[in-house]
């Protein structure tokens, strides 16, 4: 006969039997539903001026993204210089512009006088010098531009007389300084006279006035065909406040030859 109270197998079924009820129970249980309310944020600014420090603001370059149409390039900013009796002259930014232009045309015009004939330099002086590249056609009408510096305010292609002037001329006259901005080699002149091809650099052309640039120094074209910048004071140990002069009566010697008519 079986005493009261259960035996340790019946026990252990029975805490089995609770422990899957209690198992099934979670796992079928609903899973609780959060509700989360969101308030409208307002942000109010300070009051009075902001100040911003530059330090407090940090962009990397890999951050920065420019669209190209973005972009807008400015014109430089020309400021004139104004003497008393004398052209006004650029300086700043603009000098600087003028200088480099000038220095191009120059080159053009050295280059085509080294090549415009084959054995020797055209036999003219002065302004006719650069006229003769006009004449025999490498100086085409739409590129007249290359005989003038920019900084030159009196000589311009539009005080010139246009493209006509230079077909009128004739260049067994000398009455032309004012068709171009440069004075060239006078190679009507036998001690100025130069040969091709020669070892030595010679000057063969020069702005006809320092007050292109400001009465600073001018810019000269040489025969291997460059141009350079002569600074009055570097290049030729010179005053700033003392004239420059261009032609026979020139202190310089590599300016002797020239002449500007």
């Amino acid at each position: 006969m079986r005493q009261a109270g259960f035996t340790a197998v019946e026990i252990a079924i029975l805490a089995v039997m609770m422990g899957i009820l209690v198992a099934l129970v979670l796992v079928l249980m609903p899973a609780p539903v959060v509700h989360v309310e969101v308030k409208e944020v307002k942000l109010e600014a300070p009051e009075g001026d902001v100040t911003f420090s530059p330090e407090s603001f940090t962009f990397s370059p890999k951050e920065l993204r420019v669209a190209p149409e973005r972009l807008v390039l400015q014109e430089p900013r020309i400021e004139i210089e104004e003497r008393p009796g004398e052209p006004a002259v650029p300086r700043g930014a603009s000098f600087e512009a003028n200088k480099v232009q000038c220095l191009n045309n120059v080159r053009q015009l050295s280059g085509l006088l080294l090549v415009a004939s084959l054995d020797k330099y055209p036999e003219y002086g002065g302004a006719n010098l650069m006229l003769y590249l006009v004449k025999k056609g490498e100086i085409p009408a739409d590129f007249l531009e290359v005989l003038f510096c920019p900084g030159d305010r009196n000589d311009t292609l539009e005080n010139s007389g246009g493209f006509a002037a230079y077909g009128d001329a004739d260049l067994r006259k000398r009455e032309y300084g004012y068709l171009t901005s440069y004075a060239g080699r006078d190679m009507t002149r036998a001690e100025c006279v130069i040969r091709k091809g020669s070892a030595q650099v010679h000057v063969l052309l020069c702005d006809d006035s320092e007050d292109h640039h400001g009465n600073r120094g001018i810019v000269v074209g040489l025969s291997d065909g460059s141009a350079k910048w002569r600074d009055k004071v570097d290049a030729y140990g010179m005053d700033l406040d003392a004239p420059l002069v261009v032609g026979e009566t020139s202190d310089i010697e590599e300016l002797v030859c020239l002449r500007e008519e």
